[in-house]
């Protein structure tokens, strides 16, 4: 995911002890408002627009998306929630054998303060259920935008075996 460089128009009131920046607004240790914000979600060559309103209600601070991801995640007073997309668009990334044997469905990301979930719904391989599912734990930092895609070493025909790694990120997973 990129989130390109956005400008919002900013306010400050030192009177008021109050912060808006595009319509959110921190005052009195409460959020109040909403921000929209563009983003782009990279799946092999395929770039795909999105945006997302970043909107706060008294001490939580919540971003929901839209376009290729949709769902909510809670960023304040905890980082929580949940994001799916479309399987479809990622068929490119994978190799030819593979892709004709998927009938794509929905990946969703449950993502918490200590790491993330991930789980494929409606996903089927040589029409067989795709129940793969592939954890890792650790905070998110923004170095990790450079991180190699996993990589899939084998599916066998019967219960899938997906080993991943990936790269630069130090994480890796199985289901």
């Amino acid at each position: 995911m990129v989130i390109p460089a956005q400008s919002f128009p900013l306010r400050v009131r030192p009177a008021t002890a109050s912060l808006t920046a595009g319509g959110l607004t921190y005052a009195s240790g409460r959020w109040s408002g909403g921000l929209d914000a563009a983003y782009a979600l990279w799946t092999g060559e395929l770039k795909r627009a999105g945006r997302v309103r970043i909107v706060g209600d008294g001490k939580v601070l919540a971003a929901r998306p839209s376009g290729p991801l949709n769902g909510r995640v809670g960023l304040l007073p905890t980082l929580s929630g949940e994001v799916s997309t479309d399987v479809a668009p990622l068929l490119p990334t994978l190799p030819g054998d593979l892709r004709a044997a998927l009938r794509p469905g929905q990946l969703f990301a449950k993502v918490t303060a200590t790491g993330a979930t991930l789980r494929l719904e409606r996903t089927l391989y040589q029409n067989e259920p795709l129940n793969l599912t592939a954890a890792w734990t650790g905070r998110p930092r923004a170095g990790e935008a450079a991180c190699e895609p996993p990589r899939c070493s084998r599916i066998r025909r019967r219960g899938c075996h997906c080993a991943m790694t990936a790269g630069a990120c130090g994480s890796a997973g199985r289901g």
